[in-house]
């Protein structure tokens, strides 16, 4: 509990918090306690998870409650469930609470959804799967506050499974996420006033300097051979973070508000990379100081592609090991891209796919202005095959990125993310479309985006 903090306010007809801390919430969320004269105790002082059960029963009715009367009702209802699932020794499982807290993202506010996904945490369990699934939920509200306490919900991850790359990726994405809304906060500071635009600039650049250690780390490790390749993708992000800093510095932010260059990080962490270089057919180096500094910069630029340049990429990966999802684009001319087709004659290409493992599986477009490239990518995830369906979260989750080159406006990019249950093996669900423009933007449409993710509106 003490690494989860979030100040969040009441919503309206709620007890007050008991505490700032959103992981202990009041009693009306609390999943097992209750207040007496002396305190807080528990209502079950050893309690076991509940047998998690079908989560369409309850999540029917409470979305029957959500809609009737404009959502009077819905709370008396959630708790109505919720002593039903909880038993005398028991508490109500982590799918449950997800399950409610997507419904109620969905029809009614983003406070009380955090706070019933953040009961899930309350239970001391130290299921890895399970902590993903409420990071992800946390990110899909796109609230500021609840993306930080994700970041601190897989930083957890990263000390429970330090042994699988998806751990560090996620935290590098999640970072990187936060950077880029942070500057698109700041390119649009006529809407908003111009103030609190970049509330911390150093902590800006320590968002990023952390993003490119834990790519870094992925690229210098070796994993197990599930994970084989995984390391393309990481070297595609971590590009991404590079053209990032570049653009923070060709616009002179550093410079704004009396901060120095030096809070940002380089753009590319040469010296977090050396490690990973190999010089066996090289002569043997010189190891004079001069001669030692020159090679650990050409160690560290030998991964950094100086023509990286993406009009669009897609970044699917999903929160349940030894898991099969595949990815599927379907590009303007009808092409499909997946597994048994991976490059396309505009220059698209699909990553190694992965059979185990949590992915990612990545397709990206190179940029080079091509009017063939313009129209709508239709982006699908198959559901393939799974051998491991976590019995405290249900079914899995997709997890997809997207990240776009835009023609029009100030945003010159647009960084995306959206989280789908996949609940039906070999069903291939259409969970995304981009209308990607490649010429300037006076000749075109603006770009229009849908997405299927809950019904939910885009979070740019």
């Amino acid at each position: 509990r003490t690494m989860m903090q979030m100040q969040v306010s009441s919503p309206a007809g709620a007890p007050p918090p008991a505490r700032s801390n959103v992981a202990q919430v009041d009693e009306f969320y609390s999943v097992g306690s209750r207040k007496t004269e002396e305190g807080t105790e528990s209502v079950c002082p050893s309690p076991s998870i509940a047998r998690p059960k079908d989560t369409e029963v309850y999540a029917e009715q409470l979305e029957v409650a959500l809609q009737q009367d404009n959502g009077q009702n819905w709370k008396q209802e959630y708790i109505t469930l919720r002593n039903k699932v909880n038993g005398p020794t028991s508490m109500a499982p982590p799918s449950f609470f997800l399950a409610c807290a997507r419904l109620v993202l969905k029809h009614a506010t983003t406070v009380d959804a955090v706070r019933i996904a953040t009961n899930c945490l309350e239970l001391n369990i130290d299921d890895v799967q399970m902590l993903r699934c409420v990071g992800y939920f946390l990110l899909s509200t796109g609230e500021n506050s609840a993306v930080d306490l994700a970041v601190q919900v897989f930083d957890k991850v990263q000390d429970l499974q330090p042994c699988e790359p998806q751990s560090y990726l996620d935290g590098a994405l999640v970072r990187f996420w936060k950077a880029h809304r942070s500057v698109l906060k700041r390119q649009n500071d006529e809407e908003n006033n111009g103030r609190d635009v970049i509330c911390n600039f150093e902590d800006l650049g320590s968002d990023i300097r952390k993003c490119q250690q834990l790519l870094s780390h992925v690229l210098t490790h070796q994993w197990a051979d599930r994970f084989t390749e995984v390391e393309w993708p990481a070297l595609i992000l971590l590009h991404c973070v590079a053209d990032l800093v570049k653009d923070l510095n060709d616009d002179n932010i550093s410079n704004m508000d009396g901060l120095g260059p030096s809070s940002l990080p380089p753009e590319w962490p040469i010296s977090d990379l050396a490690p990973f270089q190999s010089f066996a057919d090289a002569p043997a180096p010189d190891t004079s100081t001069s001669t030692t500094q020159t090679n650990t910069q050409e160690q560290g630029l030998l991964l950094r592609c100086n023509k990286f340049d993406l009009a669009l990429m897609v970044w699917l990966g999903w929160d349940t090991d030894k898991t099969d999802i595949d990815l599927h684009v379907k590009e303007p001319s009808g092409n499909e891209v997946y597994y048994n087709n991976r490059n396309s004659d505009i220059g698209g290409n699909l990553s190694r796919y992965f059979t185990q493992g949590y992915g990612p599986e990545v397709y990206m477009l190179k940029d080079v202005g091509d009017k063939e490239k313009a129209g709508t990518y239709h982006i699908y995830a198959k559901y393939f095959a799974s051998h491991q369906d976590s019995l405290l979260t249900g079914a899995t989750s997709a997890v997809l990125w997207t990240f776009e080159k835009k023609r029009c406006g100030k945003n010159r990019k647009s960084v995306e993310f959206h989280n789908i249950r996949l609940d039906m093996h070999k069903e291939k669900k259409e969970v995304g479309t981009i209308n990607l423009v490649t010429w300037p933007c006076w000749l075109a449409k603006p770009p229009q985006k849908t997405f299927c993710a809950f019904g939910k509106e885009k979070r740019d």
